[in-house]
Protein backbone atom coordinates (compact mmCIF):
# COMPACT_ATOMS: atom_id res chain seq x y z
CA UNK A 1 0.00 0.00 0.00
CA UNK A 2 1.39 3.41 -0.91
CA UNK A 3 1.93 6.00 1.83
CA UNK A 4 -1.08 8.08 2.57
CA UNK A 5 -1.68 11.13 4.71
CA UNK A 6 -4.17 10.54 7.47
CA UNK A 7 -6.10 13.31 9.24
CA UNK A 8 -8.13 12.26 12.25
CA UNK A 9 -10.75 14.66 13.59
CA UNK A 10 -13.94 14.25 15.57
CA UNK A 11 -16.54 13.80 12.82
CA UNK A 12 -14.24 15.96 10.67
CA UNK A 13 -15.61 18.93 12.54
CA UNK A 14 -12.73 20.35 14.56
CA UNK A 15 -13.29 23.89 13.23
CA UNK A 16 -16.52 24.47 15.20
CA UNK A 17 -14.72 23.26 18.32
CA UNK A 18 -11.95 25.80 17.84
CA UNK A 19 -14.42 28.63 17.36
CA UNK A 20 -16.53 27.54 20.32
CA UNK A 21 -13.82 26.99 22.89
CA UNK A 22 -12.26 30.35 23.65
CA UNK A 23 -8.71 30.48 22.35
CA UNK A 24 -7.70 26.92 21.52
CA UNK A 25 -4.43 26.92 19.60
CA UNK A 26 -2.02 24.48 18.04
CA UNK A 27 -0.42 22.07 20.46
CA UNK A 28 2.75 23.81 21.52
CA UNK A 29 3.90 25.70 24.59
CA UNK A 30 4.40 29.42 24.32
CA UNK A 31 7.42 29.17 26.60
CA UNK A 32 9.00 26.33 24.59
CA UNK A 33 9.47 24.44 27.86
CA UNK A 34 11.88 21.53 28.13
CA UNK A 35 9.83 18.37 28.24
CA UNK A 36 11.14 15.36 30.16
CA UNK A 37 8.01 13.24 30.62
CA UNK A 38 4.55 12.51 29.28
CA UNK A 39 0.98 12.47 30.51
CA UNK A 40 -1.68 10.11 29.18
CA UNK A 41 -5.45 10.52 29.39
CA UNK A 42 -7.77 7.57 28.82
CA UNK A 43 -11.01 5.86 29.75
CA UNK A 44 -11.25 2.17 30.68
CA UNK A 45 -12.85 -0.91 29.16
CA UNK A 46 -12.23 -4.61 29.68
CA UNK A 47 -13.41 -7.58 27.60
CA UNK A 48 -15.94 -8.72 30.21
CA UNK A 49 -16.93 -5.10 31.08
CA UNK A 50 -16.05 -5.50 34.77
CA UNK A 51 -13.21 -2.95 34.46
CA UNK A 52 -15.17 -0.35 32.48
CA UNK A 53 -14.94 3.29 33.61
CA UNK A 54 -16.33 6.06 31.41
CA UNK A 55 -14.46 8.93 33.03
CA UNK A 56 -11.10 10.65 32.59
CA UNK A 57 -8.12 8.70 33.95
CA UNK A 58 -4.48 9.79 33.78
CA UNK A 59 -1.01 8.24 33.86
CA UNK A 60 2.54 9.56 33.60
CA UNK A 61 5.71 8.21 32.02
CA UNK A 62 9.35 9.27 31.97
CA UNK A 63 10.28 7.32 28.82
CA UNK A 64 7.01 7.38 26.85
CA UNK A 65 6.72 3.59 26.95
CA UNK A 66 6.16 2.48 30.54
CA UNK A 67 3.21 4.17 32.22
CA UNK A 68 2.29 4.71 35.86
CA UNK A 69 -1.44 5.28 36.47
CA UNK A 70 -2.35 8.05 38.89
CA UNK A 71 -5.05 8.24 41.57
CA UNK A 72 -4.91 4.43 42.00
CA UNK A 73 -6.25 4.14 38.43
CA UNK A 74 -9.45 5.89 39.54
CA UNK A 75 -10.98 8.84 37.62
CA UNK A 76 -9.54 12.34 37.89
CA UNK A 77 -12.59 13.97 36.26
CA UNK A 78 -16.13 12.76 35.54
CA UNK A 79 -18.76 14.46 33.34
CA UNK A 80 -21.82 15.71 35.19
CA UNK A 81 -24.03 16.57 32.20
CA UNK A 82 -25.21 14.90 29.03
CA UNK A 83 -24.76 11.15 29.28
CA UNK A 84 -22.56 11.66 32.37
CA UNK A 85 -19.80 9.55 30.88
CA UNK A 86 -17.01 9.95 28.33
CA UNK A 87 -14.99 8.12 25.75
CA UNK A 88 -12.00 9.12 23.61
CA UNK A 89 -10.43 11.94 25.70
CA UNK A 90 -7.97 14.31 24.05
CA UNK A 91 -5.54 16.59 25.93
CA UNK A 92 -4.57 19.77 24.07
CA UNK A 93 -1.86 22.10 25.35
CA UNK A 94 -2.62 25.72 24.47
CA UNK A 95 -0.09 28.41 23.54
CA UNK A 96 -0.11 29.76 27.09
CA UNK A 97 0.96 26.36 28.46
CA UNK A 98 -2.41 25.45 29.99
CA UNK A 99 -4.62 22.61 28.80
CA UNK A 100 -8.04 21.83 27.35
CA UNK A 101 -9.55 18.35 27.62
CA UNK A 102 -12.07 17.23 24.99
CA UNK A 103 -14.04 13.97 25.02
CA UNK A 104 -16.91 12.12 23.37
CA UNK A 105 -20.20 12.45 25.28
CA UNK A 106 -21.06 8.77 25.69
CA UNK A 107 -21.29 6.35 28.59
CA UNK A 108 -21.16 2.68 27.71
CA UNK A 109 -21.02 0.80 24.43
CA UNK A 110 -24.20 1.88 22.67
CA UNK A 111 -22.90 3.29 19.39
CA UNK A 112 -26.11 4.08 17.50
CA UNK A 113 -27.11 7.19 19.44
CA UNK A 114 -27.22 10.70 17.97
CA UNK A 115 -25.43 13.31 20.06
CA UNK A 116 -24.02 16.55 18.66
CA UNK A 117 -22.14 17.47 21.86
CA UNK A 118 -18.72 16.81 23.36
CA UNK A 119 -17.39 17.33 26.88
CA UNK A 120 -14.84 20.10 27.52
CA UNK A 121 -12.74 21.08 30.55
CA UNK A 122 -10.04 23.70 31.11
CA UNK A 123 -7.02 22.94 33.28
CA UNK A 124 -3.99 24.93 34.38
CA UNK A 125 -1.77 21.86 34.90
CA UNK A 126 -4.05 18.76 34.90
CA UNK A 127 -4.10 18.64 38.71
CA UNK A 128 -7.60 20.12 38.64
CA UNK A 129 -10.27 20.71 36.01
CA UNK A 130 -12.49 23.79 35.71
CA UNK A 131 -15.10 25.43 33.48
CA UNK A 132 -16.73 22.13 32.56
CA UNK A 133 -19.19 22.47 29.68
CA UNK A 134 -20.67 20.63 26.74
CA UNK A 135 -20.03 22.11 23.29
CA UNK A 136 -22.31 21.46 20.35
CA UNK A 137 -20.36 20.66 17.20
CA UNK A 138 -23.06 20.42 14.55
CA UNK A 139 -26.80 19.93 13.90
CA UNK A 140 -26.58 16.70 11.90
CA UNK A 141 -28.42 13.51 12.79
CA UNK A 142 -25.28 11.71 13.92
CA UNK A 143 -22.86 11.40 16.82
CA UNK A 144 -19.79 13.52 17.57
CA UNK A 145 -16.85 11.18 17.97
CA UNK A 146 -13.30 11.40 19.26
CA UNK A 147 -12.52 15.14 19.00
CA UNK A 148 -8.80 15.27 18.19
CA UNK A 149 -6.53 16.11 15.29
CA UNK A 150 -3.13 15.10 13.97
CA UNK A 151 -1.46 14.27 10.69
CA UNK A 152 1.03 11.49 9.99
CA UNK A 153 2.31 9.33 7.14
CA UNK A 154 1.57 5.61 7.33
CA UNK A 155 1.53 2.66 5.00
CA UNK A 156 -1.10 0.41 6.47
CA UNK A 157 0.51 -0.38 9.85
CA UNK A 158 -1.60 -2.96 11.59
CA UNK A 159 -1.46 -5.12 14.70
CA UNK A 160 -4.46 -7.18 15.76
CA UNK A 161 -7.56 -7.38 13.58
CA UNK A 162 -8.67 -3.78 14.00
CA UNK A 163 -7.00 -0.57 15.22
CA UNK A 164 -8.46 2.78 16.27
CA UNK A 165 -7.28 5.92 18.06
CA UNK A 166 -3.77 6.30 16.59
CA UNK A 167 -1.41 8.48 18.65
CA UNK A 168 1.88 9.85 17.32
CA UNK A 169 4.39 10.67 20.07
CA UNK A 170 7.94 11.99 19.65
CA UNK A 171 10.63 11.06 22.14
CA UNK A 172 11.76 13.94 24.35
CA UNK A 173 15.37 12.78 24.10
CA UNK A 174 15.89 11.52 20.53
CA UNK A 175 14.50 11.51 17.00
CA UNK A 176 12.43 8.43 17.81
CA UNK A 177 8.67 8.44 17.17
CA UNK A 178 6.10 6.01 18.56
CA UNK A 179 2.80 5.32 16.84
CA UNK A 180 0.27 3.86 19.26
CA UNK A 181 -2.98 2.16 18.34
CA UNK A 182 -5.89 0.80 20.35
CA UNK A 183 -6.88 -2.68 19.13
CA UNK A 184 -10.49 -3.72 19.69
CA UNK A 185 -10.29 -7.10 17.93
CA UNK A 186 -9.74 -9.94 18.65
CA UNK A 187 -9.47 -8.52 22.21
CA UNK A 188 -10.69 -5.11 23.36
CA UNK A 189 -8.46 -2.45 24.98
CA UNK A 190 -5.12 -3.84 23.82
CA UNK A 191 -2.46 -1.21 23.03
CA UNK A 192 -0.10 -1.83 20.12
CA UNK A 193 2.94 0.30 19.31
CA UNK A 194 5.30 0.87 16.40
CA UNK A 195 8.57 2.80 16.40
CA UNK A 196 10.44 4.86 13.82
CA UNK A 197 13.51 7.09 13.61
CA UNK A 198 12.70 7.92 9.99
CA UNK A 199 9.11 9.09 9.77
CA UNK A 200 9.60 10.82 6.41
CA UNK A 201 10.93 7.55 5.01
CA UNK A 202 7.89 5.74 6.40
CA UNK A 203 10.14 3.20 8.16
CA UNK A 204 8.23 1.65 11.06
CA UNK A 205 8.74 -1.49 13.12
CA UNK A 206 6.35 -3.11 15.58
CA UNK A 207 7.41 -3.05 19.24
CA UNK A 208 7.31 -6.22 21.29
CA UNK A 209 4.94 -5.92 24.25
CA UNK A 210 7.87 -6.37 26.62
CA UNK A 211 9.09 -2.91 25.51
CA UNK A 212 6.14 -1.04 27.02
CA UNK A 213 3.61 -1.16 29.83
CA UNK A 214 0.32 0.68 29.59
CA UNK A 215 -2.31 1.30 32.30
CA UNK A 216 -4.59 -1.71 32.68
CA UNK A 217 -7.86 -1.44 30.71
CA UNK A 218 -6.73 1.89 29.20
CA UNK A 219 -8.58 2.67 25.97
CA UNK A 220 -8.50 5.36 23.27
CA UNK A 221 -5.71 7.28 24.97
CA UNK A 222 -4.22 10.72 24.41
CA UNK A 223 -0.57 11.59 25.15
CA UNK A 224 1.07 14.99 25.69
CA UNK A 225 4.68 15.86 26.64
CA UNK A 226 5.13 17.55 30.02
CA UNK A 227 7.93 19.10 32.05
CA UNK A 228 9.56 17.48 35.07
CA UNK A 229 7.79 19.99 37.32
CA UNK A 230 4.42 19.15 35.76
CA UNK A 231 5.04 15.42 36.18
CA UNK A 232 5.98 15.90 39.83
CA UNK A 233 2.91 18.05 40.42
CA UNK A 234 0.65 15.39 38.88
CA UNK A 235 2.13 12.63 41.05
CA UNK A 236 1.88 14.80 44.16
CA UNK A 237 -1.73 15.73 43.41
CA UNK A 238 -3.11 12.34 42.38
CA UNK A 239 -0.73 9.94 44.12
CA UNK A 240 1.32 7.06 42.76
CA UNK A 241 0.15 3.43 42.83
CA UNK A 242 0.21 1.61 46.14
CA UNK A 243 0.16 -1.75 44.34
CA UNK A 244 2.22 -3.66 41.80
CA UNK A 245 1.65 -6.06 38.98
CA UNK A 246 4.55 -8.35 38.12
CA UNK A 247 4.81 -8.75 34.34
CA UNK A 248 6.92 -11.34 32.54
CA UNK A 249 9.62 -9.97 30.24
CA UNK A 250 9.73 -12.81 27.72
CA UNK A 251 6.02 -13.69 28.02
CA UNK A 252 4.62 -10.13 28.23
CA UNK A 253 0.98 -11.24 28.26
CA UNK A 254 1.51 -13.17 31.50
CA UNK A 255 1.63 -11.96 35.11
CA UNK A 256 2.49 -13.43 38.47
CA UNK A 257 -0.64 -14.45 40.36
CA UNK A 258 -1.18 -16.77 43.30
CA UNK A 259 -3.14 -20.01 43.03
CA UNK A 260 -3.47 -22.23 46.10
CA UNK A 261 -0.91 -19.85 47.65
CA UNK A 262 1.74 -20.72 45.03
CA UNK A 263 2.80 -18.07 42.49
CA UNK A 264 2.23 -18.88 38.84
CA UNK A 265 2.88 -17.06 35.57
CA UNK A 266 -0.57 -16.97 33.94
CA UNK A 267 -2.18 -14.98 31.11
CA UNK A 268 -4.61 -12.27 32.16
CA UNK A 269 -8.09 -13.72 31.58
CA UNK A 270 -9.80 -10.47 32.70
CA UNK A 271 -11.73 -12.16 35.50
CA UNK A 272 -12.13 -10.50 38.87
CA UNK A 273 -10.42 -13.49 40.50
CA UNK A 274 -7.32 -13.10 38.33
CA UNK A 275 -7.11 -9.36 38.97
CA UNK A 276 -7.32 -9.89 42.71
CA UNK A 277 -4.81 -12.76 42.66
CA UNK A 278 -2.37 -10.68 40.56
CA UNK A 279 -2.47 -7.51 42.67
CA UNK A 280 0.12 -6.86 45.37
CA UNK A 281 0.70 -3.89 47.66
CA UNK A 282 4.27 -2.75 48.06
CA UNK A 283 5.23 -2.20 51.71
CA UNK A 284 8.42 -1.52 53.62
CA UNK A 285 10.66 -4.54 54.03
CA UNK A 286 9.59 -6.70 56.94
CA UNK A 287 13.21 -7.22 58.01
CA UNK A 288 15.09 -4.40 56.25
CA UNK A 289 13.58 -1.04 55.31
CA UNK A 290 15.98 -0.69 52.35
CA UNK A 291 14.09 -3.51 50.63
CA UNK A 292 10.39 -4.04 49.92
CA UNK A 293 7.80 -6.66 50.75
CA UNK A 294 4.71 -7.35 48.66
CA UNK A 295 1.39 -8.02 50.38
CA UNK A 296 -1.41 -9.91 48.66
CA UNK A 297 -4.47 -7.84 47.77
CA UNK A 298 -7.06 -10.52 48.55
CA UNK A 299 -5.09 -12.27 51.33
CA UNK A 300 -3.78 -9.23 53.22
CA UNK A 301 -2.04 -11.29 55.91
CA UNK A 302 0.12 -13.03 53.29
CA UNK A 303 3.25 -11.77 51.53
CA UNK A 304 5.29 -13.01 48.58
CA UNK A 305 8.26 -15.01 49.88
CA UNK A 306 10.56 -17.71 48.50
CA UNK A 307 10.59 -21.16 50.03
CA UNK A 308 12.72 -23.95 48.58
CA UNK A 309 13.55 -21.55 45.70
CA UNK A 310 9.88 -21.30 44.77
CA UNK A 311 7.67 -18.23 45.25
CA UNK A 312 4.46 -18.39 47.25
CA UNK A 313 2.36 -16.20 49.54
CA UNK A 314 2.60 -17.04 53.23
CA UNK A 315 1.38 -15.37 56.42
CA UNK A 316 4.10 -12.94 57.51
CA UNK A 317 4.28 -10.13 60.03
CA UNK A 318 6.76 -8.19 62.12
CA UNK A 319 6.51 -11.05 64.62
CA UNK A 320 7.58 -13.73 62.13
CA UNK A 321 11.07 -15.21 62.51
CA UNK A 322 13.89 -13.30 60.81
CA UNK A 323 14.55 -15.89 58.09
CA UNK A 324 10.91 -15.90 56.98
CA UNK A 325 10.85 -12.10 56.87
CA UNK A 326 14.08 -11.99 54.86
CA UNK A 327 12.59 -14.53 52.42
CA UNK A 328 9.85 -11.96 51.84
CA UNK A 329 12.23 -9.22 50.59
CA UNK A 330 12.22 -8.17 46.94
CA UNK A 331 13.14 -5.16 44.86
CA UNK A 332 11.13 -3.79 41.94
CA UNK A 333 12.17 -1.24 39.33
CA UNK A 334 8.82 0.52 38.91
CA UNK A 335 5.38 0.51 40.42
CA UNK A 336 2.80 -1.25 38.32
CA UNK A 337 -0.89 -1.27 37.68
CA UNK A 338 -3.97 -2.11 39.64
CA UNK A 339 -6.10 -4.92 38.23
CA UNK A 340 -9.62 -3.58 38.60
Amino acid sequence: MSPRRMLVVGVALLTPVLSSIATLATERSASAATYSGYVMGYFKESPNQSGDSYALHSAVSSDGLNWMPLNQNNPVATPTAGMQGLRDPYILRKQDGTFVVLATDLKGRVFNLNNQYIHVWDSANLTSFTNYRRVRLHDMNTHSWAPNSFTTLTSGLRQGNAIEAPILVKSNTSNTFWLWGDSFSPANAVFCACQSSNVNGNAWSALNQRAYTRPINAKHATTTPITAAEQTALMNRWGTPQWNRLKSNNFPGRYLRHSSYALRLDPNDNTSTFRADATFYRTGGLADGAWASFRSYNHPDRYIRHSGYLLRIDPLSAGSDLTARQDGHLRSRTRGELFQ
